[in-house]
């Protein structure tokens, strides 16, 4: 069986980047969402787990990988698993710093 188009989006957690996993999942695509919740560290917020777990919970597309896209050989392993079938990457990957 063919594997679904997917989309990698980074920093995928974050609240404002909610509707970017939204919009690709509505369209059938599979979302590979990459997220390290350092916010949590520097801001002290919850917020990014319970948008993650919401957005497992409505779109079954949606895969989660709680990882630091500046250093994780996880990284090499989704582009091996997900390369051929990606057709766009979002990078939104930041933090905002008070």
């Amino acid at each position: 069986m063919p594997k679904t188009r997917a989309v990698l989006v980074t920093g995928s957690a974050g609240v404002d980047r909610l509707e970017t996993v939204r919009r690709f999942a509505s369209e059938g695509l599979r979302v590979i969402g990459i997220d390290n919740d350092l916010r949590r560290q520097f801001l002290a917020t919850k917020l990014q787990r319970p948008t993650r777990d919401a957005l497992r919970e409505e779109w079954p597309e949606y895969e989660h990988h709680d990882l630091d896209i500046r250093r994780s050989a996880r990284d090499t392993e989704i582009f091996r698993e997900h390369g051929q079938n990606l057709i766009a990457i979002v990078h939104t990957a930041a933090q905002a710093f008070a």
